[in-house]
């Protein structure tokens, strides 16, 4: 791997001097723009940005909702979280971290609930991610409530299950734990380190500032964070984010049997990364609604990132999600010569 020569912004590399095809790469590009709903595309090789398109109006000074790239992020919050001794342990319990919601009444295997088991979506609350259900939930006067009131389906631990919800108990948590809000938090150890002047975002009825999404960031912002990890947490000789929970967070945790949710070639599940194979190479990706990507593929050196089109249905949303992701896959990596 060669040296990480990024500095706060980004500078355009010849493709074909990072290992990549010159015209293979430009009709990547060429197809790119075939794809109806994608916004933008960045390919990063070797720490350098090497392709760079925008379409539908956008540019890289576009701001937009990552949607839920925000829970990879938010990954990294509890890394931080967990070194500055805010947090002592992913084995802490939920009750003990907001106790307040574990009365006597309550199911005793709710207790049983785990920052950990929160990480990997397996709390094992009932519960199914579409609009009919996140409504309801985000018109409450206590997200956190209701969010403890829902059913167990099974023991914690045992099942991926996505749930939005359980990401917002752990943005909560950290600015309970830490004094700040999660935007003051994300601010102050990451993001604002990383040059990314973030806008606070949508906050729940008690202002706390919702874990799953609606961070917003440029392109170019998210290939910083692909970068990172792809760095194993280390940014201009500073250790940002601790190199075990780069590789934890980016290793399976939980297998997804049967989720039914986003890529079907997605097999594992880290802390907040999806993990697949692409080309036969191990990545992990940052999956947000409608194909906000970020694809880190460690054994080719190699950052993805995608935007695209989110006033989508959630009938057809994964289509287009997997539609980008392949065309990744099969035009974008094809171009890396190894």
């Amino acid at each position: 791997m060669m040296e990480n020569p990024i500095s706060d912004e980004w500078v355009l590399s010849d493709p074909a001097e990072q290992g990549i095809d010159p015209a293979l790469f430009t009709q990547a590009y060429a197809d790119a723009a075939k794809v109806p709903s994608l916004r933008s595309l960045l390919v990063v090789r070797y720490g350098h940005l090497v392709g760079e398109r925008y379409y539908g109006r956008q540019d890289q000074h576009t701001v937009l909702n990552i949607k839920s790239v925000s829970k990879s992020i938010l990954s990294a919050l509890v890394s931080i979280a967990l070194r500055e001794g805010f947090l002592t342990s992913l084995d802490q319990t939920v009750a003990e971290l907001l106790p307040e919601y574990f009365g006597p009444h309550i199911n005793p295997r709710k207790r049983e609930m785990t920052l950990r088991h929160l990480l990997t979506m397996s709390a094992g609350l009932r519960w199914v991610e579409d609009a009919n259900h996140l409504r309801p939930w985000q018109q409450s006067s206590d997200w956190v409530k209701y969010a403890l009131d829902r059913p167990l389906a099974g023991p914690p631990g045992r099942r991926f299950n996505y749930n939005t919800m359980l990401t917002h108990l752990v943005s909560v948590i950290l600015a309970r734990v830490s004094g700040m809000s999660t935007y003051t938090f994300a601010d102050e150890y990451l993001l604002g380190v990383l040059g990314i002047s973030i806008k606070p975002w949508t906050t729940d009825p008690g202002g706390y500032f919702i874990g799953g999404t609606d961070i917003q960031l440029t392109a170019r912002e998210m290939a910083k964070i692909g970068q990172l990890y792809l760095g194993q947490g280390a940014w201009n000789g500073a250790q940002l984010i601790p190199a075990d929970w780069v590789r934890e967070s980016t290793r399976p945790q939980i297998a997804l049997r049967h989720h039914g949710f986003w890529h079907p070639a997605y097999t594992d599940y880290g802390y907040y990364w999806w993990l697949r194979k692409l080309r036969g190479a191990n990545a992990f990706v940052a999956s947000g609604y409608g194909g906000q990507l970020i694809i880190v593929v460690p054994s080719l050196d190699v950052v993805v990132v995608t935007t695209a089109d989110a006033d989508v249905p959630h009938a057809t949303v994964m289509q287009q999600s997997n539609r980008i992701e392949d065309f990744v896959e099969t035009s974008v990596l094809s171009t890396i010569q190894e």
